[in-house]
């Protein structure tokens, strides 16, 4: 009867265990909100004028970035729930049309809303499947882009929200460009279907 137990208590996890773990999930956690803010302002510092340090801009892009590639396998997974927020706030500012501060025409919050939608059906077409390597560069690819060109917009003191610059909508695009690369790489690599003739 004692080896029963023993045998049943093994791979259990005791109260102390349950702590670390939940300690452990909620550093991941709060790492995984603070790492894109990071990623950010090190962007901006290191690639545009600030009155930062570009030094400090640049450790902080490289640890960041770093953070961000030996992850992809975790963070891709909730990259298409985020994009889906995107979705829902575009939407939200077409119907309204203004952000909280600035008017958005109609037309370009109706096209903003479709960009993050197909960026968002993209993205979610990575949910559940093992990555390859040109996987992992096209997501990261297009994280890095996306907030590049964010960085570039909140560099500029004459910056409208509302508006993204013309270069911020081109490093989205590239962003974009490279998750659809990666998804027509898949569906055009993906073995046909035997017909029922064939032997």
């Amino acid at each position: 009867m004692r080896l029963r137990s023993n045998i049943n208590n093994v791979g259990e996890e005791t109260p102390s265990d349950q702590v670390a773990n939940g300690i452990v999930k909620a550093a991941l956690a709060l790492l995984g909100v603070t790492i894109p803010f990071v990623l950010f302002w090190g962007m901006e510092v290191a690639f545009f004028p600030t009155t930062h340090s570009r030094a400090t801009g640049w450790i902080l892009f490289v640890v960041s970035a770093s953070v961000v590639a030996i992850t992809v396998d975790r963070w891709v997974n909730v990259l298409g729930g985020v994009l889906a927020l995107a979705v829902l706030n575009g939407i939200i500012v077409t119907l309204a049309g203004r952000t909280t501060s600035q008017p958005v025409p109609r037309l370009q919050g109706i096209t903003i809303t479709l960009f993050f939608s197909a960026c968002a059906y993209l993205a979610l077409t990575f949910n559940g499947r093992k990555l390859d390597m040109v996987d992992r560069a096209s997501v990261i690819a297009f994280v890095l882009s996306f907030i590049w060109g964010l960085a570039h917009d909140a560099s500029k003191p004459e910056t409208d929200w509302g508006r993204p610059s013309t270069v911020c909508v081109i490093a989205m695009a590239v962003g974009a460009c490279c998750l659809f690369a990666a998804w027509a790489r898949k569906g055009f690599n993906r073995p046909a279907p035997k017909r029922s003739g064939d032997t």
